[in-house]
């Protein structure tokens, strides 16, 4: 059969610019609408810190929020009177119509119907933020249809993308550049690493784009542009990005290679591919357990977290949570934003592993469990068909002659990229609107340089019925939309900002300001209300806990600010659990403080609640427990804690909790330490992640016996914060190993001491010369210098 030729394209019909052949009024709401689609983009780079609670996520959306809101009424108003401003139907938008469709229903009859039309502040993943991204993608489609108008949108793309690019990098150099302390992984304005290396990815694509089409000049600065962008996906350290780019590449390559037929490309991308993997693995089996590059990964967690870890166990415990909430709602699942729900019904003991932080998710890192658990299988079956088309799509316009091959392999190229790496992760807002910019330009599909302009349709000069829509209809749509901002938008601002308020008046120690903004911030009415009840109980549990309630006279008063957050969560959230362990907590620990037992009475039917919820959450027993103990119920938190060892009794945690709990409160030493030793080093071992606890595991270890166990306690010194690593530490831990006979261990742990503290140099002469030959003599003959000065 003969080879199949590609498609002539037809020629297009003249047509004028947009500008001036249109009315006065139209060309106005012209312009307001190609704003919001303009502005709406530069979406990633908002940030200031200093206004909300969440500016890397919130903020950016109260931007984006208010951008649409007061553009998207032109357009409509365009739309009605200038068809050749309606969307254009394509096979991308009828799946992305389908697919939004299920996700309103999957809304409607979502397990907490608040929380997946809203999402929370910190994610803003609702079907509210979707429906605006949704309204800016029906905008650009319908203004923004030739080449010359797509080059122009994907060149200020390039331009925020360079913004976003040269923060990551400076704040390589300046952890503390956008006013909080970053980590080694960098994330610029975005906020957190995974969300920034999956931007990055994809802009490199946008970046190839471009690239094809420029000048020489504009060659250049857009290859450093792009190795920059490669630099910040590298400093992300994230796995999934790596691994995502890495597939597409390969796809870009192989398409090329199908293209022109060309066995020397086919096999030159296979030999890329082999040397990449095989660098890989001798990254991972050589160079990672060489001793001499100890120092070097731990210096260097960016570079480490792509090759130290292996493939990560917490993702696969998600899934097994996420795909139990599927079994259980399998048609339209629980609804958007709703994984921590499943993930609190579902909760495996396993997470305690990573410690009590780790208990806590949100998302099951993945886009495929993620829409089978939150959208049933209808969400996922649409999500498919809607990546199904964007590929059919891609690959029609290269056989019509619409776009030169090279245009459609760094496309097919940016979807594999997107679609593996999100095996491994999720999206952030600002990812989820450039994943719309894609859709929106295949969509469009505009014809690259084979032909001149895109057919549109013309300017019609005679108005026809239905056109009439201006003053009136802009002024009815404007009033509503100020409503929408209002009531959806600046509502959850002012209060956002609120509690901004509450962070400085803590800082400043102003407890009547505390209690001020905070009751101000409820009386907005935002429905996002979960910073607002963290941050009272933290705060005021601070207080606690260090004995500061007099610093705060009307704590009283806030701890009932919490209680009435706290009713209002549980209004609108009826089967949502995450926050009601913030109220007990917080009454525990004011219980302890003020000695209130009508206090822990309160917390005891909350704490009972939490357990009835979540059974297997160990942590809800080890609070329990607290309580008892606090009353003075020795043998009740004793069942407690046992209660939370046998939930998994190879998780280290609550092992560690009962061991200590018997040494230091029945006086049962040698079980205790048996049991301590037991939680730090088999199963799931416990973490000793302060000074305390190493000091602690180091006389469990002498108790117990446990000589084997005594050289890791070097590890965990090394491990430590220096300013977590007083004189004693070292001290404690070298006389552990001297007692079992580990002397180079002991001769470790006693030059990092001089190392940090060289005072001790003289007073360890003695040992090093051979005059005493123990800690114990050395004691005897000359005090250790603990005193700082």
């Amino acid at each position: 059969m003969a080879p199949r030729k590609p498609k002539k394209p037809s020629q297009p019909t003249p047509s004028k610019p947009a500008g001036p052949d249109l009315p006065p009024l139209d060309r106005a709401l012209h312009a307001i609408t190609l704003f919001g689609v303009f502005a709406g983009l530069a979406m990633p780079v908002i940030f200031w810190p200093q206004l909300v609670v969440f500016p890397f996520i919130f903020l950016k959306l109260i931007f984006f929020q208010i951008v649409l809101g007061l553009t998207l009424p032109a357009w409509i108003v365009l739309a009605i009177r200038q068809p050749r401003f309606r969307p254009t139907r394509s096979l991308v938008m009828i799946t992305l119509g389908i697919h939004y469709a299920v996700l309103t229903l999957a809304t409607i009859v979502a397990y907490d119907r608040h929380r997946s039309f809203w999402g929370n502040e910190e994610r803003m993943n609702g079907l509210f933020t979707l429906l605006h991204v949704l309204a800016w993608f029906f905008m650009t489609v319908s203004t923004v249809r030739t080449w010359p108008e797509w080059r122009n949108l994907l060149r200020w793309q390039a331009a925020i993308g360079a913004v976003l690019t040269v923060a990551v990098i400076w704040q390589r150099f300046d952890l503390n550049l956008l006013g909080f302390p970053a980590d080694k992984r960098v994330s610029g304005l975005l906020g957190n690493p995974i969300f920034s290396g999956t931007w990055h990815m994809l802009f490199v694509y946008i970046l190839g784009l471009l690239w094809l089409d420029a000048k020489q000049t504009g060659k250049r600065v857009l290859t450093v542009m792009a190795v920059l962008s490669f630099v910040a996906v590298f400093l992300a350290g994230s796995r999934g990005p790596v691994v995502g780019f890495g597939i597409g590449l390969l796809v870009t390559a192989a398409t090329i290679a199908v293209q022109h037929k060309h066995a020397k490309l086919i096999i030159g991308a296979a030999a890329v591919a082999v040397l990449a993997l095989g660098g890989y693995l001798f990254v991972l089996k050589v160079l990672v357990p060489a001793p001499s590059l100890a120092g070097f990964w731990k210096a260097h967690p960016e570079v480490g977290h792509l090759f130290l870890a292996d493939f990560d166990p917490a993702r696969r415990h998600l899934w097994g949570a996420a795909y139990k909430g599927f079994e259980e709602r399998p048609i339209l699942g629980w609804g958007l934003a709703s994984f921590e729900i499943i993930f609190d019904k579902h909760y495996d003991p396993w997470f305690l592993c990573r410690g009590v932080a780790e208990t806590i998710h949100d998302s099951s890192h993945s886009l495929v469990f993620d829409n089978l658990s939150g959208d049933g299988i209808l969400g996922f079956v649409s999500f498919v068909a809607l990546w199904v088309s964007v590929y059919v799509s891609i690959i029609r316009a290269g056989r019509a002659g619409k776009w030169p091959k090279l245009y459609v392999a760094l496309a097919l190229g940016f979807c594999t990229s997107y679609l593996a790496q999100g095996l491994f992760v999720f999206d952030s807002p600002a990812v989820l609107l450039l994943i719309m910019f894609w859709w929106a330009f295949v969509s469009a599909r505009p014809a690259i340089e084979s032909v001149p302009d895109e057919t549109i349709l013309p300017i019609e000069t005679t108005p026809r019925l239905g056109e009439r829509p201006s003053f009136g209809a802009l002024a009815a749509l404007g009033v509503l939309a100020l409503l929408l901002i209002h009531w959806g938008t600046l509502r959850p601002a002012f209060a956002s900002n609120e509690m901004r308020q509450v962070d400085r008046s803590y800082s400043h120690g102003d407890c009547d300001g505390m209690l001020e903004h905070a009751r101000n911030a409820l009386d907005y009415g935002s429905p996002y209300v979960e910073d607002q009840l963290f941050s009272i109980t933290h705060y005021v549990g601070e207080l606690a806990d260090r004995d500061q309630l007099n610093l705060c006279p009307r704590w009283p008063e806030l701890l009932e600010q919490a209680r009435k957050v706290e009713a209002f969560h549980d209004s609108v959230h009826p089967g949502n659990v995450r926050q009601r362990e913030m109220l007990p907590a917080l009454l525990v620990k004011l219980g302890r403080a003020a000695k209130d037992p009508k206090l822990f009475a309160e917390a005891r039917p909350l704490i009972d609640l939490m357990l009835k919820e979540s059974p297997d959450r160990q942590q809800y027993h080890l609070e329990l427990a607290s309580w008892f103990y606090e009353q003075g119920q020795v043998a009740d938190a004793q069942r407690e804690i046992e209660a939370a060892v046998a939930v998994d009794p190879d998780v280290g945690m609550p092992k560690w909790k009962l061991g200590l709990f018997k040494w230091r409160s029945l006086g049962q030493a040698a079980e205790g330490a048996a049991q301590m030793a037991d939680a730090a080093t088999k199963g799931c071992p416990y973490e000793l992640n302060s000074s305390v606890d190493v000091m602690q595991a180091a006389q469990a270890y002498a108790v117990a016996g446990r000589r084997e166990a005594a050289p890791s306690l070097v590890a965990n010194v090394e491990a430590l914060s220096p300013s977590d690593r007083p004189p004693l530490l070292f001290l404690a831990v070298a006389s552990q190993l001297e007692h079992f006979q580990y002397l180079a261990e002991r001769d470790r742990v006693l030059a990092m001491l001089t190392a940090q503290y060289p005072r001790f140099l003289g007073w360890l002469e003695p040992l090093r010369a051979g005059r005493v030959h123990s800690l114990d003599e050395l004691q005897r003959l000359q005090p250790a210098p603990l005193n700082p000065n």
